[in-house]
């Protein structure tokens, strides 16, 4: 069988020339395939000649300039960056008369795949950690990320939240950190069991998922510090059993449980792009566990 065969970058391109309607895509690498174990993509051809992979194929390729290297580039040979293929596919939305707001692009770090897959993760892991609004579907999230945030903020937070996006299907709550070692722990403890049973009440119809609090790198490593971790601790047991009461969810992030290599910034407090991407697939599945539990009624979700 008559094939043309050309290799541009990670990837294999086969066309097979006695029947222009197949067409064969071998990727050998990619960012969320750190192992190198390969994937295999057949194209077909469609009516409109316009969306037919195998014609736009065969019309790019045959002016292209014949250099190494990624398939699309310029006709200087650069590579196409992504900023100049975000501001086209925007420009092209808008002239079609769509809201460039339902049509983004996403990034994953090839970095933050390889380091996963040095600290063992799965490969289906790692395309999980690569996934767009955390992988969940017909769900809206809202998401309120104020840096420095601490617990007495809390509740007047969540009402502001509630306001203005309505009574939500989940509450996830990440909080409590930036506390730890600003007082007694057993005040800090205290005063997140009334708020958090407070809430509970506030929202009868919404599942509170509450989110262990997760260790600083600085906690484990400096032994003037350590004793923030044993509050720590001890501030996480005593909210994971009283959310239980309460029919309280209760996250506990274990793969950041012990402070990873690789896993915190160098300030050893905020967490790397993988220690980012591995703590948001946490919530994608405590968010999934509360939505399965709650039913999926109203897809709103605040975190």
């Amino acid at each position: 069988m008559a094939e043309s065969c050309q290799f541009f970058g990670a990837a294999l391109v086969l066309i097979n020339k006695c029947s222009p309607a197949a067409g064969l895509i071998r990727q050998i690498s990619s960012k969320t395939d750190q192992s190198g174990k390969g994937a295999v993509l057949w194209l077909g051809t469609s009516a409109i000649s316009s969306l037919c992979p195998i014609q736009s194929f065969k019309a790019f390729a045959a002016i292209r300039p014949s250099v190494c290297g990624p398939f699309f580039i310029h006709t200087d040979g650069s590579s196409l960056t992504k900023y100049h293929f975000t501001k086209v596919l925007h420009d092209c939305i808008v002239r079609v008369g769509l809201s460039p707001d339902d049509y983004k692009t996403h990034s994953f770090r090839i970095g933050a795949a390889t380091q996963a897959s040095i600290l063992g993760f799965s490969d289906m892991s790692i395309q999980k950690l690569g996934s767009a609004n955390l992988g969940l579907e017909n769900v809206k999230i809202v998401w309120m990320g104020i840096q420095g945030l601490r617990w007495a903020d809390f509740i007047p937070v969540t009402l502001q939240m509630k306001a203005k996006w309505g009574f939500p299907a989940v509450i996830f709550v990440h909080l409590g950190g930036n506390d730890i070692g600003k007082g007694r722990t057993i005040d800090l403890i205290r005063a997140m069991k009334r708020d958090l049973a407070q809430v509970h009440f506030m929202f009868p119809h919404t599942v509170l998922v509450w989110s262990e609090v997760i260790p600083r790198l600085v906690w484990l490593q400096d032994i003037y510090l350590r004793p923030l971790e044993k509050c720590r601790k001890k501030l996480n047991f005593a909210l994971a059993k009283f959310s239980r009461t309460l029919n309280i969810l209760v996250h506990r992030h274990h793969e950041l449980d012990d402070g990873g290599v690789g896993l915190y910034a160098a300030d050893r407090v905020h967490l790397s792009d993988i220690g980012l991407d591995i703590f948001n697939m946490g919530i994608q599945d405590a968010l999934e566990r509360a939505l399965s539990w709650w039913g999926m009624a109203k897809p709103n979700v605040m975190c």
